[in-house]
């Protein structure tokens, strides 16, 4: 049994995508055209593609686009009615903090975490933007248009940059993602304002937190976090992205710090804060995918190689590449830096 079995029609999932999309531009475009008096308008893109989750494209005509695919929606939008109904009251209390289950509210956190979960990656593709990721390939490589997509299988070909240049720009989208999600949406007004319509559903800017935590790690986890990989554990460095865990795990810290640079520090530890969210999550993705899926293949135990020593160093090479060296780089292309 599902919450609210009919899925979204094609229209309404348009329709949501480039709602947030747009809203999260103008958002952006205010500080753009402060810092530089300019804005961007990115046309936003439903994908029938089922290689990629999402896409930012330009080109040296200035011409913007931002796919997000409808396979990744429909994951999204699957886990999230599956596990949002009454007979499973576990999940709705850990996000709502209540010791009943509200169909009425379960709905609105339904949408909100869907939500969100889609914001990870279409704030992702618009940190490519503006950070001038695009532009700086485009130039670095002498083409008309340049492209970064959010595939993690993705290996690097001769026609892109040096891989830690590239994964050191997905570690800066992830960060610019990571760093809007929370200064948008744990800012006192648009809690006031989601809290409108819908008795208070957010406690406090700390629920707030764990809301965007648990729909971040959740947007991960469903990419395959737990899935038993098929591929040679030597291959990490030829990936455009950096491995899904270590991916997954900056990005809540990263939310963590935001967090704390944006609100009253919070009072539970970064660890405490990480430990919550994936013990968690990530048991939830797998059990749905073993249960509504019928895949034995995903558990909170695969993949862990991808935090050991010989991992780590490497990520250490591309944290340094990305701290000291990126940002010589994108200086001549980048419209906005991360806030942080």
């Amino acid at each position: 049994m599902r919450i609210l079995e009919n899925y979204i029609d094609l229209d309404n999932i348009e329709n949501i995508l480039v709602t947030l999309s747009k809203n999260y531009e103008s958002i952006i475009n205010s500080d753009l055209a402060e810092y530089k008096n300019q804005t961007i308008s990115a046309k936003i893109e439903l994908d029938y593609s089922d290689k990629i989750n999402a896409e930012a494209i330009e080109t040296e005509m200035g011409d913007i686009t931002v796919k997000i695919t409808l396979s990744y929606f429909r994951e999204l939008e699957a886990f999230y009615k599956t596990v949002f109904y009454k007979e499973n009251p576990g999940f709705y209390r850990s996000i709502s903090a209540e010791s009943y289950f509200n169909e009425s509210r379960a709905v609105f956190y339904l949408d909100l975490m869907l939500k969100l979960s889609l914001s990870v990656f279409i704030l992702h593709e618009y940190g490519h933007i503006y950070n001038g990721h695009l532009l700086y390939i485009m130039k670095a490589k002498n083409l008309n248009s340049a492209r970064m997509t959010n595939n993690t299988y993705e290996e690097f070909s001769t026609n892109t940059i040096d891989s830690i240049t590239y994964q050191s720009m997905e570690w800066n989208a992830d960060d610019f993602a990571s760093t809007r999600l929370i200064s948008i949406f744990t800012h006192d007004d648009n809690i006031k304002i989601l809290n409108l319509d819908n008795s208070n559903c957010i406690k406090s800017k700390e629920h707030m937190l764990f809301i965007i935590m648990f729909s971040s790690y959740i947007a991960f986890a469903l990419m395959g976090l737990g899935e038993k990989k098929q591929f040679s554990e030597n291959d990490f460095r030829l990936k455009k992205h950096l491995p899904k865990r270590f991916r997954a795990k900056k990005f809540i810290r990263n939310l963590i710090e935001a967090y704390n640079h944006f609100n009253e520090k919070t009072e539970f530890s970064d660890n405490q804060l990480l430990s919550a969210v994936e013990s968690t999550m990530e048991t939830w993705v797998n059990l749905y995918k073993k249960i509504a899926e019928n895949k034995d293949n995903w558990d909170t135990s695969n993949n862990t190689n991808e935090l050991d020593e010989e991992h780590s160093k490497y990520y250490d090479l591309v944290e340094f590449h990305y701290l000291n060296k990126l940002p010589t780089i994108l200086e001549p292309f980048e419209r906005l830096r991360t806030l942080m």
